[in-house]
């Protein structure tokens, strides 16, 4: 079970992730800004920016458990499907940090310098400015970070059923290897602990109702030809 719990963290960082800013893109900012749908633009800032916020700080857990759970992925199978995933969870973690941290607390300020988006002084059009490529920048970065998500999900599960695939071709290798020694009257032979231990570090192999590691057999079985 230990095997897949990292696997199990990537995919709910990466479902919390997704359904977050996708449900905060279709579901709240495009809802709030509607017309009509609230008294003032200036109250649906002030709602839009109070949720963002939150988001904020919902993404960046999220994404450490994504860094966290990639980064064993790539050191435990070194391939380059889990290695690119660690990367982009990197770059998405590093993207959400600088929104959080410097990007939104800047535009909350220039929100609340502002004050009143129905009825705008000229003298704010600077600010108001400012404030609109802001807003441009920070859709843009979501955008990327969600499209990064996507981007890991294919990578991870990629990786999960090439390794899944491979295992089971050698599975049925090994078992035919056991099942011919046996058609030749020959004793499949046992593995020891540490052998089981190290052959358990590239492939993982299972144990055979025998008590062999297939991948101890077919080593054998080829020494003994």
């Amino acid at each position: 079970m230990f095997k897949y719990l990292f696997s199990i963290i990537v995919y709910l960082a990466l479902a919390v992730l997704i359904g977050s800013v996708v449900f905060f893109g279709a579901g709240v900012a495009s809802l709030l800004f509607q017309p009509d749908f609230l008294p003032s633009r200036t109250m649906a800032g002030m709602i839009n920016s109070a949720i963002l916020g939150r988001l904020g700080r919902i993404e960046i857990v999220a994404e450490v458990l994504l860094v966290g759970g990639t980064l064993f992925m790539a050191a435990r199978y070194r391939h380059w499907l889990n290695w690119g995933a660690l990367i982009i969870a990197v770059g998405m973690l590093a993207t959400t940090a600088y929104t959080s941290a410097r990007l939104y607390p800047r535009m909350d300020d220039l929100r609340v310098a502002i004050g009143d988006f129905d009825h705008m002084p000229t003298e704010k059009a600077e600010l108001k400015a400012e404030f609109d490529r802001g807003h441009r920048l920070y859709s843009n970065l979501e955008k990327g970070v969600l499209l990064g998500a996507v981007l890991v999900l294919i990578l991870h599960t990629t990786a999960l059923v090439r390794r899944t695939e491979l295992h089971a071709r050698r599975y049925a290798l090994l078992e035919g290897e056991v099942r011919r020694l046996r058609g030749e009257g020959r004793t499949p032979p046992r593995a020891t602990a540490a052998q089981e231990k190290k052959a358990g570090e590239s492939v993982e192999p299972e144990v055979l109702p025998n008590g062999a590691a297939r991948e101890t057999v077919a080593k054998k079985a080829v020494a003994t030809e």
